[in-house]
């Protein structure tokens, strides 16, 4: 193929897929280079990477809504699976990653406007359906006033209208937490991930028992909660 040809064929197809091969290659690359539990970088955990952690949290997001669907008849897959597809392509436009109690409410802030950067080229209907996706895991945020005024409309209407899949996302988010310092503990006993991250995500998992039906009965049943109490005793 000839040089001319080459550049009308890329110009070509960078105008009527608009945004799309560029939003396709970055979701391969920048992902991988951000590494994950850095508080814990100095004991001998497996890394992960966001790619990794994406990748296994829409996985496991799969499971969960089988194991919980026939109680919750209305409940929007769709949107809870892209929402993990997407929640951290700001982290990866960042090149950055902060563990749980790290995290101030500007660097959501910041990370939603990095990937509104890049999915903000795609056509406007592919990234409206997108932009919920990303801003589900924001949904129950009661102090929204730091985000940009669309995001906050978008916010309240995700709060109104799709609140069950908000408390979906965080309840498979903080599964996930779960499973990987089990993991880490089970391959090393006696790391100190596992107490610490029971002790922060133990009460979200008990409150979301509390709100979202079938999660006690299929996830946090009264066994595993009181097999993960005992680890603080």
């Amino acid at each position: 193929m000839n040089t001319i040809a080459h550049n009308n064929l890329k110009d070509e197809t960078d105008r009527i897929w608009l945004g799309i091969s560029d939003v396709w290659l970055t979701t391969q690359v920048i992902l991988q280079g951000v590494y994950r539990w850095g508080r814990f970088k100095r004991i001998k955990i497996r890394p992960q990477n966001d790619l990794q952690h994406s990748y296994s949290v829409t996985i496991l997001a799969a499971i969960f809504l089988e194991k919980i669907s026939k109680y919750h008849l209305n409940l929007d897959k769709e949107l809870i699976l892209k929402s993990f597809l997407v929640h951290d392509h700001g982290e990866g436009e960042l090149k950055r990653d902060y563990c749980v109690g790290a995290k101030k409410p500007i660097h959501d802030v910041e990370e939603y406007i990095a990937f509104n950067k890049r999915y903000g080229q795609l056509e406007a209907a592919v990234y409206s359906s997108l932009e919920h996706a990303y801003l589900l895991q924001h949904a129950t945020l009661e102090d929204r006033t730091l985000f940009p005024s669309m995001a906050q409309e978008i916010l309240g209407y995700l709060f109104l209208n799709k609140y069950q899949e908000a408390l979906c996302f965080t309840a498979i988010q903080t599964w996930d937490y779960l499973l990987y310092a089990l993991e880490q503990n089970r391959n090393n006993p006696g790391l100190i991930i596992l107490p610490e991250v029971a002790k922060n995500q133990i009460p979200v998992m008990n409150d979301l028992a509390k709100k979202l039906p079938g999660f006690r009965e299929e996830i946090w049943t009264d066994e595993i909660a009181s097999l993960f109490n005992k680890i603080l005793e």
